[in-house]
């Protein structure tokens, strides 16, 4: 596993790295090696938080939940909290089923799509540059089957978004 991961990570921008820290942690954990656990799990913690893996936070405190119960050590979260936080993030914005294939950043662009800004205004408030913008849409494009010159686009873009509300 250490040999390929690093690629595995090259490749797919970092997704995984905290579910091998908690396999990591889990291991140590079931040798008994205790102080090992806790390094482990404190750094996956890091990493998910570095990466935004929220699911994989609610692995962390089920394993810290079992290092509990053999040790001494504070809880970052309960299960409890962990999971309602969770699902408050993801029930917060409801999305159309059209758009659930796309991640929250071309969500947000859709949405600025929708106010009718240009790519230059979206990338001023999403600190973003314009040519990144460009590559977010064509991927939203992409994903929603949406073909045809660039106005051709944004106007089925927004025909679909009306369409939909």
């Amino acid at each position: 596993m250490d040999e390929c991961m690093p690629h595995y990570y090259t490749i797919t921008d970092g997704h995984g790295q905290g579910a091998e820290k908690i396999m990591w942690a889990e291991a140590a954990l079931m040798q008994g090696q205790f102080s090992d656990t806790l390094i482990a799990l404190e750094t996956a913690y890091s990493q998910i938080e570095r990466n935004g893996q929220e699911n994989m936070a609610l692995c962390c405190v089920f394993l810290a939940q079992q290092l509990f119960l053999c040790t001494d050590i504070k809880l970052h979260y309960t299960f409890e909290q962990r999971y309602n936080a969770l699902l408050g993030h993801h029930n917060a914005v409801p999305r159309p089923m059209m758009l659930s294939s796309l991640t929250d950043r071309e969500h947000e662009i859709v949405m600025l799509l929708q106010q009718r800004l240009s790519n230059r205004e979206i990338g001023e408030k999403l600190f973003l540059s314009e040519g990144s913008v460009k590559q977010y849409i064509n991927q939203i494009y992409s994903k929603l089957h949406i073909g045809g010159d660039t106005r051709t686009k944004r106007k089925q873009l927004l025909e679909l978004l009306s369409s939909n509300n």
